[in-house]
C-alpha cells in the first residue's frame, strides 16, 4: 500500500484546519466518519503548510476549519 508523503494547504488568510478521514460502509453504500486529527494546524496566508503526513492513497477525507470565515485557497496531496 502506497502512502502520500504529505498534504499541503494554502489559504488567502490565516486559517486553522484539520483533516477528517472517512471509511466506506458497503452495507449502506455510504461513507462514515472514521476519525479526525486531534489538532488544528494554522495555515499562513499565501504560504504552503503541511497539514497531514503519511496518509494512505485513495482515502476519503474532508477538511474542517475552526471558523466559518470565508477565504479561498488550494490543497496539494
Amino acid at each position: 500500500m502506497r502512502r502520500c508523503a504529505r498534504w499541503n494547504a494554502q489559504s488567502s488568510v490565516n486559517r486553522y484546519v484539520k483533516v477528517c478521514f472517512y471509511k466506506y460502509v458497503s452495507s449502506t453504500g455510504l461513507f462514515t466518519l472514521n476519525y479526525c486529527r486531534s489538532n488544528y494546524t494554522l495555515t499562513t496566508a499565501g504560504q504552503w503548510t503541511v497539514i497531514a503526513t503519511n496518509v494512505k492513497d485513495d482515502v476519503a477525507f474532508r477538511y474542517r476549519f475552526r471558523s466559518s470565515a470565508r477565504s479561498t485557497g488550494q490543497s496539494a496531496h
